[in-house]
């Protein structure tokens, strides 16, 4: 009888010693395990939404925290210098107009009322009362300067009532617990001791002390968030057994396996901080509006506020990442037939 001959294990197992090249295992392309994380996010939205909800918590209280110290250190330090500002460039104007309504009352003309009103600084109401002349007395009303004052009594009064209103923004901020510089404190401490100075006046202890309980505020709701996407990760893996064990059984190597999970928690994050970040700054800026007005807008730190956002997508983001971590090695490390054996 003619022996059939099949090949030993030692044959094979030879194959390598002879020279014989074992194929390369093929690798996906980064496009397909994104496509792999997106469908998995959309079949798992409510326990994606779960997981982004953490994140989005978390980056909300970052962002408002971030948006409304940010807000209130500006103010802080541009209101005070615009104020002086406003107070220096007003005193020549207003010199001026009491120059030409002194000498409008010289040579007969009657201005006493406006001129008085100026006098005591309020400009609104020489302008409603210089308007009142205007329609009243043909002989001021023909007067060559008569258009010129009114000109400059209404330039005067937008000044007027500009400084008015960030005067009143800052009284409700030196209410709030704030402490910011008048006009007159601002100007005197420039010429004593130059414009840094000044600036570093607004710096305080309590404020310093109040910035110090926000960040172990924020490290603690990053930290809670961290853990959230770690669980939830964890969660995903145990329900994902069969799916990772058949693609190993497919070929998919473990540096794939990791990549899918850290795409897909990627995702998640990115989504959450977004919600986060817009979240947050719809809340700090409502309350800001409530608690200060509209007058607070004009001192927005948009720099600032762009580069905290920035900070903001990259801490969510890389907080999501760093959470699959382990999760995602524990996947990778799952030995396809026990992955396989798992009922579900």
């Amino acid at each position: 009888m003619a022996e059939v001959s099949s090949p030993s294990s030692t044959d094979s197992m030879g194959l390598s010693g002879r020279g014989v090249e074992i194929s390369r295992q093929t690798q996906l392309p980064l496009s397909k395990a994104i496509e792999i994380s997106l469908n998995s996010v959309k079949i798992r939205f409510w326990r994606s939404l779960i997981t982004a909800g953490g994140v989005v918590l978390a980056i909300m209280f970052l962002m408002a925290t971030l948006t409304r110290g940010e807000v209130i250190d500006g103010l802080k330090r541009d209101l005070p210098p615009a104020l002086a500002e406003l107070q220096k460039a007003s005193a020549p104007a207003r010199k001026d107009l009491l120059a030409k309504l002194e000498g409008m009352k010289k040579a007969g003309l009657k201005v006493d009322s406006p001129l008085r009103e100026l006098r005591a600084g309020d400009a609104d109401r020489s302008m409603q009362l210089w308007n009142d002349a205007l329609d009243k007395d043909e002989q001021i009303r023909t007067h060559a300067e008569a258009q010129n004052v009114l000109a400059e009594l209404q330039v005067l009064t937008q000044s007027g009532q500009r400084y008015k209103g960030m005067e009143k923004l800052r009284l409700e901020l030196i209410k709030s617990g704030e402490n910011v510089l008048s006009a007159e404190q601002y100007t005197e401490m420039t010429a004593a001791q130059g414009q840094g100075m000044a600036a570093a006046a607004v710096a305080d202890k309590e404020h310093e002390e109040a910035q110090a309980r926000n960040r172990w505020l924020i490290g603690l709701a990053l930290l809670v968030a961290l853990v959230g996407i770690t669980n939830s990760m964890l969660m995903s893996v145990t329900e994902r057994f069969r799916e990772i064990g058949t693609m190993k059984c497919l070929g998919a190597l473990n540096g794939f396996i990791v990549r899918l999970f850290l795409i897909e928690s990627s995702m998640q994050g990115f989504i959450g901080t977004t919600l986060g970040v817009i979240l947050g700054l719809a809340m700090s800026f409502g309350k800001l509006y409530w608690e200060y007005g509209s007058g607070a807008v004009e001192f927005l730190p948009w720099s600032g506020l762009l580069g905290w956002i920035g900070v903001a997508l990259g801490i969510g983001t890389a907080i999501a990442v760093v959470g699959a971590v382990y999760p995602a090695v524990v996947a990778a490390k799952m030995e396809p037939v026990v992955a396989m054996r798992v009922d579900q």
